[in-house]
């Protein structure tokens, strides 16, 4: 019974793994892991790759469910799959300095696989966790978008559809608060998503974990933006602009965190309130009216804070390329794509909001309606 081919991967944090074709070309073959096997490995490859592998069958890049081929054999595994892969020694890990340890590389998948699990639970639960950095000082944001990739392909497989991103943190004047000094991205969802035709709209958020108010612009990409690298060629892929309330929440108390934190959870997403689109085009002068305009947030009438468009990044448009900035270096995730929205950060402080309560905006120096939120 000869032994398993050594399969050797890229970064995990790139989710890609490439298996050596060198026990292949020596006719050698695995040995068949039995179907009862309690990892289930022998049950999660559609395509036959360990046991009978066919370079032919393959050459031509295809996708099945969480698997992906290409001509070199390589393959996107699920955690749970991969991760018993590795106990069974059939798949190692190879760090830039060298295969890793197998003990290593399970403990890493199996803690992601876990963090993706809990945060779900305290999602669909609306219940408070401990802190994940409380627990393991080690655990940065590189770690934090492995989980948010693992959340991502499971609230997929549930049938949730994305419908953009969120960039949170792009308010420079509010990290202080949230002792963090850079800003974060997560997915919106169709689930999340409230569309309006009017500037008025009531919204639940019973559901909801600790909620907060963040009155922000939202993008809507008519094409991929691509490799725009300032704010005229960004608008050039952009087709409407919206006024919204993002709803943040954290599974966290008190909003005490780090930023690795509220990339694992959700990236602080809630749900969005988009408010009527307005097309826009190169030569409205929007560039400079997304940086110069003013915004006022009430609650019940009374006035709870001011803000600007230049609070995010400069400009809702730069907020946005920092987002792409940050996509080009993260092989984990697809980068924005026509169709998709951008909500790009909270032009104000984040307030808490409870039932009852009635959030407007008041706009100055840009064509975009404010909007009125019925908290229920």
């Amino acid at each position: 019974m000869c032994a398993p081919p050594l399969l050797v991967s890229l970064p995990l944090t790139r989710g890609r793994f490439i298996e050596d074709r060198q026990a292949f070309d020596r006719g050698e073959r695995p040995s068949p892991v039995p179907p009862d096997d309690p990892d289930g490995i022998a049950l999660d490859d559609p395509f036959d790759l360990i046991a009978r592998p066919n370079p032919e069958a393959v050459r031509d890049r295809l996708r099945h469910r969480d698997l992906e081929l290409t001509g070199d054999l390589g393959h996107v595994l699920t955690l749970a799959r991969a991760t018993a892969l590795i106990k069974h020694g059939i798949l190692r890990h190879l760090s830039p300095g060298g295969v890793g340890s197998r003990d290593h590389d399970v403990q890493r998948l199996m803690l992601t696989d876990s963090l993706a699990t809990e945060l779900l639970e305290a999602l669909d639960r609306n219940r408070l966790m401990e802190t994940i950095s409380g627990r393991d000082s080690s655990f940065d944001s590189a770690a934090a978008y492995e989980v948010s990739a693992e959340i991502f392909r499971r609230r997929r497989a549930r049938g949730e559809r994305p419908a953009g991103r969120k960039i949170g943190f792009t308010n420079r004047l509010i990290w202080d608060e949230y002792r963090v000094s850079s800003p974060m991205w997560g997915y919106v969802y169709d689930r999340t998503v409230t569309w309006l035709d009017e500037p008025v709209a009531r919204l639940a958020v019973g559901h909801l974990c600790q909620p907060r108010i963040e009155p922000e612009v939202v993008l809507h990409f008519a094409s991929a933006p691509g490799s725009a690298t300032d704010e005229v060629e960004l608008l050039s892929t952009i087709d409407w602009i919206a006024h919204g309330f993002e709803i943040v929440q954290t599974h966290f108390l008190d909003w005490k965190f780090t930023l690795a934190d509220t990339i694992a959870d959700f990236g602080l997403h809630g749900a969005l309130v988009v408010g009527p689109p307005c097309p826009v085009s190169p030569g409205d002068h929007v560039v400079s009216r997304l940086r110069a305009f003013a915004i006022s947030l009430a609650r019940d009438g009374v006035v709870q804070a001011h803000g600007a468009g230049a609070n995010v990044l400069d400009s809702p448009l730069m907020a946005a390329l920092h987002l792409l900035r940050v996509l080009r270096e993260q092989r984990l995730f697809e980068p924005v794509q026509a169709g998709e929205i951008v909500t790009t950060g909270t032009l104000t402080p984040a307030l808490p909001i409870r039932a009852g309560e009635t959030w407007t905006t008041n706009l100055s120096g840009i064509d975009l309606p404010g909007l009125s939120l019925r908290v229920e």
